[in-house]
């Protein structure tokens, strides 16, 4: 398979949790690991394929339940941000990953926020519209916005407009037409797991309400937090004020007039950035 002119072997590792999809491009050097988001697939990182001249290992899966991956076997166990975490370990470990730098798009940041303490030899986490959020008295999200229809997110069943409505706000996209491109977001969204999305939000509220505040501002290993900065759904300035141990360029990035998909739309900026981040952090 062929993506941006790169060469991407598919396999199947068979995880504890799941049957688990990945790409990779047997490039050299530490490897650049793409996790995705909520209700999608590894393709959404097409634009990040070819981002590296020198041949740098990309390595991009399906969390279970979504993409190419089987459900999960054991939903609550696995449709959960440390669930999620601890089946991303395992198949690195299966692919003999040791060092590796993290880029997690919306859910794949949260699932990379929980990596920092589950995987030895991380060298650097990227994480995109991806908020260390903290769960208020009242239930809501610290580090969201109050958007109404961000609960499409957590539904378990979803209309075919549903779909597409989900589609056309996460992926910043306005018609109907645009998103015909690659990636198949309604097939994406179709094809995931009912229960990922319902299980996810119900783990969420059961977690410490500090619990990813702490690890994104305690984290030694450096973190480089991108926004869009018009994403409807996070709220860049409480990710401004944390205060972190460890973040890349001393302070999170904002990418003006971009939204929730700043790699997807915008994606040579994101890539510069991207490029710099991991070679600063794990030089060829």
């Amino acid at each position: 398979m062929t993506w941006n002119n790169r060469d991407f072997e598919t396999c199947s590792v068979k995880t504890s949790h799941a049957e688990i999809s990945v790409m990779d491009n047997h490039g050299s050097g530490t490897p650049v690991v793409l996790l995705h988001g909520n209700s999608l697939g590894k393709e959404v990182f097409r634009s990040q394929f070819g981002a590296f001249e020198d041949n740098r290992r990309i390595v991009a899966l399906d969390l279970p339940g979504h993409g190419s991956s089987s459900d999960a076997e054991n939903p609550r166990r696995t449709y959960c941000l440390e669930g999620y975490a601890d089946c991303v370990a395992e198949t690195l470990g299966k692919l003999d990953i040791g060092e590796s730098v993290v880029v997690g798009w919306s859910l794949g940041g949260h699932i990379g926020y929980e990596l920092l303490e589950r995987k030895p030899g991380l060298k650097g986490l990227m994480t995109i519209s991806s908020p260390p959020i903290e769960r208020r008295a009242d239930g809501t999200m610290a580090g969201f916005q109050l958007f109404p229809r961000l609960v499409l997110l957590s539904l378990a069943e979803l209309s075919d407009a549903e779909i597409d409505e989900l589609a056309a706000l996460i992926g910043d996209y306005d018609t109907n037409e645009t998103m015909l491109q690659e990636p198949d977001w309604h097939r994406l969204i179709a094809r995931t797991d009912c229960l990922a999305r319902q299980y996810l939000f119900e783990a969420l509220a059961a977690q410490p309400p500090r619990r990813q505040r702490e690890l994104a501002e305690n984290s030694s290993i450096p973190l480089a937090i991108i926004n869009g900065g018009d994403d409807r759904f996070v709220d860049t300035d409480y990710v401004a004020d944390l205060s972190y141990r460890n973040i890349w360029s001393g302070k999170p990035i904002i990418m003006n007039g971009l939204g929730h998909a700043p790699h997807i739309n915008g994606p040579d900026d994101f890539n510069a950035i991207l490029r710099s981040f991991v070679n600063d952090v794990a030089p060829q």
